[in-house]
């Protein structure tokens, strides 16, 4: 099922590269898959060329701590917080302050 989901999303992804969705779902599957460098890749895109799409945050924020780049995810976790501050999107504010501030004690 996620080899089929893959290739769609490559598929499309040559077709509309300029969808941040497009690159959201590829690193979803890298990740599940485990092909970190992939993963890494369609975060490093996402966080290049599509800065405002906040879904990206806290997932990348999560990947960068499971990768034990804490200060990448530190980044990911407060550059989210501002753009979720700057787009109103409070529910997402308050998932990343709340795993923000788990991150921080855990670095204590």
């Amino acid at each position: 099922m996620s080899d089929d989901r893959l290739k769609y999303l490559l598929a499309l992804s040559k077709e509309t590269a300029n969808d941040p969705f497009i690159h959201y779902g590829l690193f979803l599957e890298y990740k599940k898959i485990n092909h970190v460098e992939e993963a890494k890749a369609q975060l490093d895109t996402l966080l290049k060329y599509f800065s405002n799409y906040l879904p990206a945050y806290y997932q990348a924020a999560h990947f960068f701590e499971e990768q034990q780049d804490f200060k990448k995810a530190v980044f990911c976790y407060e550059k989210g917080i501002e753009l979720a501050k700057l787009q109103d999107n409070h529910h997402i504010l308050a998932e990343l302050n709340r795993e923000y501030e788990f991150l921080k004690e855990d670095l204590e």
